[in-house]
């Protein structure tokens, strides 16, 4: 079997750098200044006090973050590991990776000793925020109808080389572009989070805790079922909650993931995020060849520090596409 799993780096592959951490982080900041979130918050916080929060998060919390400030508040292994890494990993010539945000604001909690509840709460926002920002008023979903017809047939080809298509993005271009069913690990936007689907056993918990359903036809995406979170251990707990409360839905098909067998192709995947997902990968003894396409030198050698004892094989992203 040949199976690939299909990360960011093919939306910039497809519609430029629009869709780089850089940018995305950048149309956060342009949209805090701009549109009206209010509701999605319970009109408890303004566009200031979001500026606010995000300023802080790059500038105080940042510079403690580095200077070792927080080093001894880690409450757990993820958060001692990921600290290590962005630490080590750190380009002041580079903006935060988005996942860092959820990072270095859970410390900057820890600091203070605030309830999960408040930790969790204002992820929930951030998410919405980063959520909004990757979206880009729905431009994203149609990078697909940009693509010129003969590059389109190209990518055609080359996603129906593999038996089966995975991918952490949320959005819908590479099953638009291959014509095939997509398998998306970490949720999409045009699917509801389950705590809003009437009937669900998490919407009958969010309604006891008063999380009620705030969007629109224009900003239903913030509330699809996308998982985000600092590390890949958190998200496997959020994955596994969902999982053990509503057994009878296949909302994130991990378990098809863990049973892949053959031939697994990465491409447009940072190696530094998600090491659930990699995890899954190398402790899986039917997978016989994993081979990881990459974009930039910093990312084959990062891949190659992290996963060469594993069998990782490297190759230049321009050999698959």
């Amino acid at each position: 079997m040949r199976n690939i799993l299909i990360g960011n780096g093919f939306n910039i592959e497809i519609g430029s750098m629009d869709y780089s951490n850089a940018a995305i982080i950048k149309r956060m900041h342009k949209n805090i200044r701009y549109k009206d979130y209010g509701r999605h918050f319970g009109y408890k916080v303004n566009a200031k006090d979001l500026e606010d929060i995000i300023n802080e998060i790059e500038g105080n919390i940042l510079k403690d973050t580095l200077s070792g400030k927080y080093n001894h508040l880690c409450q757990r292994d993820d958060e001692i590991s990921n600290l290590n890494r962005f630490i080590k990993n750190y380009d002041p010539m580079q903006s935060i990776g988005m996942e860092d945000y959820f990072l270095l604001l859970r410390l900057f909690h820890h600091f203070y000793n605030d309830s999960e509840d408040m930790i969790r709460n204002i992820a929930i926002g951030l998410q919405k925020l980063l959520l909004d920002a990757i979206y880009n008023e729905g431009n994203l979903q149609n990078l697909h109808r940009i693509v010129s017809e003969e590059r389109k047939k190209e990518l055609y080809n080359v996603l129906n080389r593999f038996n089966n298509i995975f991918t952490v993005n949320y959005d819908w271009n590479i099953e638009k572009i291959s014509k095939r069913d997509v398998k998306h690990l970490h949720g999409q936007f045009d699917c509801l989070n389950p705590q809003f689907k009437p009937g669900t056993t998490l919407n009958v918990i969010a309604t006891l805790r008063g999380i009620t359903y705030t969007g629109s036809k224009e900003d239903s995406h913030l509330f699809c079922n996308a998982i985000m979170g600092f590390s890949g251990a958190l998200k496997k707990e959020i994955i596994n909650n969902f999982i053990n409360l509503e057994a009878d839905k296949d909302e994130y098909p991990i378990q098809e993931f863990k049973n892949l067998t053959g031939t697994l192709c990465m491409a447009g995947i940072s190696p530094n995020n998600d090491d659930h997902i990699m995890k899954l990968i190398f402790e899986n003894e039917e997978i016989n060849k994993v081979i990881f396409y990459y974009y930039s030198k910093k990312d084959k050698e990062c891949a190659e520090a992290l996963y060469k004892n594993q069998g990782i094989i490297c190759k230049p992203v321009s050999e698959l596409w």
